[in-house]
């Protein structure tokens, strides 16, 4: 299954002042609807959905952070639980995007051997399980 996102088509519509979380801010966007209709058929794309996603790319400012924010904004409105896992460890960027801060992350959870539920935060209208 192949997915042609055009991050710089749509950079416009997906500056909400700071905000990269654009399905939240404007639930009945066409972009919203586009990333409803992602989720739908990586729903479908199997027996099962998956239960793991990675957004990765070879180059900066290719949209990763927005695209996978907004991945992880659309599977939690549908009630799926969501983990969304910032792995760059050079240039982190999900806390900006989400609005929290960038103090304890992966690289601390890796450097001083805590457990998860020491690190991750919650965001919206979610809590921690």
């Amino acid at each position: 299954m192949n997915f042609l996102i055009q991050p710089k088509k749509y950079k416009s519509l997906m500056a909400d002042k700071g905000s990269r979380i654009h399905v939240s801010t404007n639930p009945r966007s066409p972009v919203a609807e586009a990333f409803r209709t992602i989720r739908a058929a990586i729903e479908l794309s199997g027996k099962q959905p998956p239960k793991t996603i990675l957004v990765t790319s070879s180059r900066t400012g290719e949209g990763k952070t927005t695209i996978a924010s907004n991945l992880a904004a659309i599977f939690s409105q549908s009630g799926k639980r969501v983990i969304l896992v910032d792995a760059d460890l050079r240039r982190p960027a999900i806390h900006s995007s989400v609005g929290i801060p960038n103090r304890l992350g992966l690289s601390t959870l890796l450097r001083d051997s805590l457990q998860p539920k020491d690190v991750w935060k919650s965001y919206g209208n979610s809590h921690k399980s």
